[in-house]
């Protein structure tokens, strides 16, 4: 379209100076002719590079961010694909899903409290972003608060950059903690017991965020996790919302579970529980037992074709006009400059005069207790060191993806409904504990994936599901029995009845190995390879670690191998070694093909 519009405008002008040489009125003098005139000003339009970034609910703020982002660039423009339809959970599965099959967005945007993304690291789903760190004229590790860079760093690498946070921290009072450093187990057991009141935590939340902060482990030496499981058993099964701000104040509510964003939200909770009110941590935990929760994360999709563009919205949140205009400032700052002057900000006390000529104090927000309405002021030296060391002593964030946390929650059940004893139900979970690998092992694994169009077809599903998702696809499909070949059962030919994608194998009703039999890309690997690929692109997505043979047959035909975790891939290229790939083939263990392929020779 490009060429096309500028090849018209140099017509449009060759035919108006020829019209005006009929006419004899062409200028032949030092003047510029109209044709020149016309030509000078043609400007050739960039073509834009349009990034997707992911996000669950489209919030208002990103909207605003990226219409301000794209306003300012004439070679970006970024399109929200929002993931959201019923629930949150469903759009974060189909935002999995596409990321992992290899058609997911250039950007990701979540909050940790949402959202989980170590299981995207752990198949390298997502960018490491230190080198992007390492290069930026914007923001680097140094500007970031260092006990949250830390945290976001654990694994080695920073696979998401969020813009703020906020803290998870119990609140209680001084009768029940005696030192903020360490809220006690006996404490705990001792304040629930007590109190006249139940806690505003349920079971589940305290068991899982008593996990989370490494409160207790599933390890068989560890004997947290039958001491959680005891405060636990004093606590609503669901979560009691108290309007009644006197029994917090009174000392008739054991502790709660607060989200600090802010001081002024650290001032107000510490005013409604008193002057005796405590900040402090889950029993037994790591960091004193706070959590970080990341607000307003952003990760980079590894296979993305424009990782730089992504990065450079990224970056943008974190320029010094970013930060006024997009960032969500109201919660902590990531940035350590940013959030010092938040602090700061928060002792500055404002005056009011009153008709008498006092000068009294201006409140920062007033609430109503007993019938009875309190001010509360700016913060004082002392409340900005209490959350300055709440900071800096965070060691864990929020997390959602640890299954041992549902795993105790159902077995504690059968210890709060006395069917089982305090030793019976921890030896159950710690059993149960013991088998995770098997039940991890069972998590969308990108490599045992298969895409076809919209959807996506694994190892080890029910042939009744895979059947189910070739039925909404419209697909055909037919089955053959092989009594030959002893691997597998049965397999179907799967097509839309003018060509054949694959044919997918099934050993006691579950897939066992794919084969993409199409060079049209609408059936590939997870990694985006599929028939008709060549070698190159094949190793640039794989690697050069395969297992090679080579065989001649009626043609010479090369096998590359690839061994990866439970399942293997293999790319079969008729002919010289490095030209296109032929068939595309995903197996478990024991599945390997057989073929004909003639005499295998070796090659040094």
């Amino acid at each position: 379209m490009k060429t096309f519009k500028t090849i018209a405008l140099l017509l449009v002008g060759t035919v108006s100076s020829l019209l005006l040489m009929g006419c004899g009125e062409i200028n032949t003098g030092t003047k510029t002719s109209a044709w020149e005139k016309e030509t000078a000003t043609i400007v050739l339009e960039e073509p834009k590079t349009e990034i997707i970034l992911g996000d669950i609910g489209g919030a208002s703020t990103l909207q605003e961010a990226i219409a301000d982002f794209n306003s300012k660039n004439d070679r970006i423009t970024i399109t929200i694909h929002d993931y959201y339809e019923e629930n949150t959970s469903d759009g974060i599965s189909r935002l999995y899903d596409d990321i992992l099959t290899g058609k997911g967005p250039d950007i990701i945007s979540f909050s940790t409290d949402e959202m989980d993304v170590e299981v995207l690291r752990e198949k390298g789903a997502i960018e490491n972003l230190i080198p992007y760190l390492e290069k930026s004229d914007v923001i680097g590790e140094e500007d970031i608060v260092d006990s949250a860079y830390q945290v976001l760093t654990a694994d080695g690498g920073l696979y998401m950059l969020p813009t703020n946070f906020v803290l998870y921290t119990l609140i209680t009072k001084e009768k029940w903690c005696s030192n903020k450093e360490n809220f006690t187990f006996e404490e705990a057991l001792r304040a629930v017991r007590e109190c006249e009141e139940d806690p505003m935590i349920s079971r589940d939340l305290f068991l899982q965020e008593g996990a989370i902060c490494g409160g207790y482990s599933g390890e068989t030496e560890d004997n947290r996790l039958e001491q959680y499981i005891k405060i636990a058993e004093q606590l609503p099964q669901q979560a009691m919302f108290q309007t009644n701000d006197l029994l917090m104040r009174e000392g008739k509510i054991p502790f709660n579970l607060e989200c600090i964003g802010d001081m002024q939200q650290y001032l107000y909770k510490k005013s409604v529980w008193g002057e005796d009110a405590v900040y402090t941590g889950f029993p037994g935990a790591e960091g004193k037992g706070r959590i970080f929760i990341f607000d307003n994360c952003f990760a980079i999709n590894s296979q993305s074709a424009h990782k730089e563009e992504a990065w450079k919205f990224v970056e943008s949140y974190f320029t010094e006009e970013g930060q006024k205009t997009i960032a969500p400032n109201w919660n902590f700052s990531i940035l350590q400059d940013v959030l010092d002057q938040q602090l700061s900000d928060s002792r500055k006390q404002e005056y009011y005069q009153t008709s008498d000529g006092k000068r009294e104090k201006l409140p920062i927000l007033t609430y109503e207790i007993g019938g009875t309405y309190e001010n509360v002021y700016a913060a004082q030296d002392e409340d900005i060191q209490d959350v300055r060391e709440m900071i800096n002593n965070t060691k864990v964030m929020q997390r959602s993806d640890l299954p041992f946390i549902g795993i105790t929650q159902e077995e504690a059940l059968y210890y709060f409904n006395g069917e089982k004893s305090i030793e019976e139900t921890a030896a159950a979970i710690r059993n149960k504990i013991d088998e995770m690998p098997n039940a991890t092992n069972a998590q969308i694994d990108m490599d045992v994936v298969i895409n076809i169009g919209d959807f996506s077809v694994s190892l080890y599903e029910g042939e009744q599901e895979i059947l189910g998702k070739l039925d909404k696809m419209g697909l055909l499909y037919e089955k053959v029995e092989d009594s030959d070949n002893k691997k597998y059962d049965y397999y179907y030919n799967v097509g839309d009845g003018e060509a054949q994608f694959i044919q997918v194998y099934f050993l006691e009703k579950e897939c066992v190995r794919i084969r993409i039999s199409s060079n049209e890309t609408f059936a590939h690997t997870s990694r985006g390879i599929y028939s008709g690929n060549t070698y190159s692109q094949m190793v640039e997505q794989y690697g050069d670690s395969y297992e090679k043979h080579t065989y001649i047959g009626k043609e010479r035909y090369t096998i590359y191998r690839y061994a990866l975790g439970e399942c293997f891939h293999e790319f079969g290229i008729p002919g010289e070694a490095t030209g296109e790939i032929y068939n595309v083939d995903v197996y478990v263990s024991g599945q390997m093909p057989i073929y004909d392929y003639g005499e295998e020779i070796v090659e040094d």
